[in-house]
């Protein structure tokens, strides 16, 4: 050959004999490379052996010669072995089937004579004669490993060959039928290439006839192929035929080639029609346009679409998950996202061919509970067959705001009308813009790690009071910039801190990066941003000491409110504000089961703000922290009524109720939560920090 640059190339693997092909583009037309020097000869053995003396990997003739002469071992049924999963001892080595596969296919290209043919190779479509998931998989893993990506190849049956090999000879072939027999000297079968013309795209399809049996004579196995085709062709009106058959012939099948050819039919016989096929297929895949008004269905196309209604960039769109009109085995997706609701995912789901519409959920049962937001989902999904999809789900976490779990999620939905279900289509939940980062970002203020962008938004926007100068700095742009590769966003951040903008010029660019916020939030939080700025220090201090305790590091929290008491001048302050900044001291002692702290906290809030719930809450606490005896003095003090005793006793009572469990822990898992929960509260960071 003379070209070595671009290469477009066919594969045929078949169970004994493989082929290969290169498209030429000066002759416009595919051209099998022949195994024998002088001679027309392009099958070769789907054979490798593994040779004794230097372990070295012989394939096709090479491989039965040496095999036959007992220099090798040779794998049995070696295309077998590419369609399952099992490895192979050779030599004393275990091989997995992708890893004979890739020797296969390395030796197999090799056949070109071109120096460095995959990093020359443009394209190039395997064909094989029944294609399944595993011989799909073992294809991909196996030139994985031989390029180093997981694009410029594919695979299809020979059927999907049969159909590029002839629209590459005439577009409008398949205006009239065609049709292709596979025969040999027992059996032959016909499959029928028919296009439908009056839809745009112009569908295409090869359907597979009723097989027949051949016995007897020549002239009965003529007899009777000759009733085969009739029955199967004469309404049909069909323009040409492909045989496939190493014993066919006018000669020997004279009344069949008659029939086949008459009318002005024409009829092509040869072996390296799927070959060809495959190479004009990688021409098409790589250099799309002949064929882009024809949709090709084959057996293993997908026939509906699966998508999710999902944020991307902060727009809600459309994102597929499952592509009607690619084939099963090329159809996979994984993809992180944030769901909407932590109790189920919601899918859409649409027909390619008749404009159903519908939806289906996922549920996700023993979900934790987490704020609106607070939770990463990977969620994987790819078709095991032609029939049905698979949609797997794990909980991911929200790094160390919010561990993951573990817990994983499967459904299996079929690929037709059947996978829609009576189900509300609704928000799924928002696209993760960039996969977690390895080495996370630690927030100082609540001693725990972010490792995306999402969480670091999650933050920024639930807590704006813990906003500080530890968290929008320079060790976050270099974060930005390094982990994440965001260096326009770090440029931006940098520039703003630098520059000494407000809070907003700093935090909005990391809001767009993420697509986190939409317009109509936009306002409500730069209202908050700016009612946070114009609080004095004091009550700022107290918002970030209420953060605190909302978020569960109730030691710093105290920590916080402390230095607010210590601070302050109450005569001058707002009673109100002290109340409530005592109710909440009250608050996280009564957490850290500090009953008396946290009676003497609710007492001073009462004192500084007489309120009916006040009172309620401090006689509450006094009723746990007080022996029954102090208790009821206490209430006779406070001239407490009939009704404002039942509703505490109502209260206690509730508080005190035992519910069994839904489900058993694992007594070391509950033990790792209480650890966890301890170090969140005393502000500790995490154990694998």
């Amino acid at each position: 050959m003379t070209e070595i640059r671009n290469l477009l190339i066919g594969l045929e693997i078949g169970e004994t004999f493989s082929q290969v092909a290169f498209y030429d583009r000066r002759m416009r037309d595919a051209v099998c490379i022949s195994t024998r020097a002088g001679k027309e000869q392009p099958a070769f053995p789907t054979s490798l052996c593994r040779l004794y003396a230097d372990q070295e990997w012989h394939f096709g003739r090479e491989a039965e010669y040496f095999a036959a002469r007992g220099e090798g071992e040779r794998v049995p049924d070696l295309y077998r072995v590419f369609c399952s999963e099992q490895p192979v001892l050779s030599g004393g080595e275990r091989y997995e089937p992708w890893e004979l596969m890739a020797v296969f296919i390395r030796e197999s290209l090799e056949l070109l004579g071109v120096y460095d043919v995959l990093g020359n190779m443009k394209g190039l479509m395997i064909t094989t004669p029944v294609l399944d998931r595993l011989f799909a998989r073992n294809v991909t893993r196996a030139m994985e490993s031989l390029l180093g990506r997981t694009t410029g190849y594919s695979v299809q049956d020979r059927l999907e060959s049969f159909y590029y090999y002839c629209i590459s000879k005439n577009l409008d072939t398949i205006r009239r039928p065609v049709c292709l027999l596979e025969m040999d000297d027992h059996a032959a079968q016909l499959h029928m290439l028919t296009g439908n013309s009056e839809r745009m795209p112009i569908t295409a399809t090869v359907r597979p006839l009723a097989r027949t049996v051949l016995a007897g004579s020549d002239a009965e196995k003529d007899e009777a192929l000759l009733s085969y085709l009739r029955e199967n062709l004469d309404d049909t009106g069909f323009a040409a035929a492909y045989i496939l058959s190493d014993g066919f012939s006018g000669e020997r099948y004279p009344l069949s080639a008659q029939y086949l050819t008459e009318r002005g039919r024409r009829a092509f016989a040869g072996s390296n029609l799927f070959v060809k096929g495959a190479c004009f297929a990688a021409r098409e895949k790589s250099e799309p346009g002949r064929t882009k008004n024809i949709l090709f269905l084959s057996k293993d196309l997908v026939r509906v679409n699966i998508g999710a209604e999902m944020l991307v960039d902060g727009e809600r769109s459309y994102f597929p998950v499952i592509t009607a009109g690619s084939n099963w085995y090329d159809n996979a997706r994984s993809f992180e996202m944030i769901p909407a609701r932590q109790d189920r995912i919601t899918f859409r789901v649409s027909g390619m061919e008749d404009g159903y519409e519908g939806s289906f959920a996922i549920d996700l049962p023993g979900m934790p509970s987490r704020p609106e937001g607070a939770g990463r989902l990977l969620v994987e999904a790819d078709c095991p067959s032609g029939e049905e999809c698979e949609i797997r789900v794990k909980d991911l976490g929200f790094g160390g705001l919010y561990p993951a779990s573990g817990k994983q999620w499967k459904k299996r939905i079929p690929l037709s009308r059947e996978a829609g279900e009576t189900v509300a289509a609704e928000l799924a939940g928002r696209l993760c813009a960039l996969p977690a980062a390895e080495i996370p970002y630690q927030i100082a203020s609540i001693g725990a790690d972010a490792s995306s962008l999402e969480e670091i938004c999650f933050f920024l926007y639930h807590y704006p009071e813990l906003i500080d100068s530890e968290i929008l700095c320079e060790d976050l742009c270099t974060w930005f910039e390094e982990e994440l590769g965001l260096r326009e966003l770090a440029k931006t951040v940098r520039a703003a801190l630098y520059e000494g903008n407000d809070l907003a010029g700093c935090i909005f660019p990391i809001f767009r990066a993420a697509g986190y916020i939409a317009e109509t939030g936009d306002e409500d939080y730069r209202r908050t941003l700016r009612v946070l700025m114009k609080d004095s220090r004091i009550v700022r201090m107290k918002k970030k000491g209420d953060a605190l305790a909302g978020y569960g590091k109730y030691i710093s929290a105290l920590g916080v409110y402390r230095t607010v008491v210590k601070n302050v001048d109450e005569k001058k302050e707002d009673p109100v504000f002290m109340a409530s900044l005592y109710h909440n001291m009250g608050a996280v002692y009564m957490q850290m089961l500090l009953y008396e702290e946290s009676l003497d906290s609710f007492k001073k809030a009462y004192i500084r703000f007489h309120t009916r719930e006040s009172l309620k809450t401090y006689l509450t606490a006094a009723a746990i922290a007080r022996p029954k005896s102090k208790y009821e003095e206490i209430l006779k003090t406070m001239h407490v009524d009939d009704a404002m005793r039942e509703e505490i006793d109502r209260a206690i009572a509730a508080s005190l109720r035992y519910e069994e469990p839904a489900e058993k822990k694992d007594p070391e898992e509950v033990v790792k939560t209480l650890m966890a929960q301890y170090r969140s509260a005393a502000g500790l960071p995490g154990i694998n920090a």
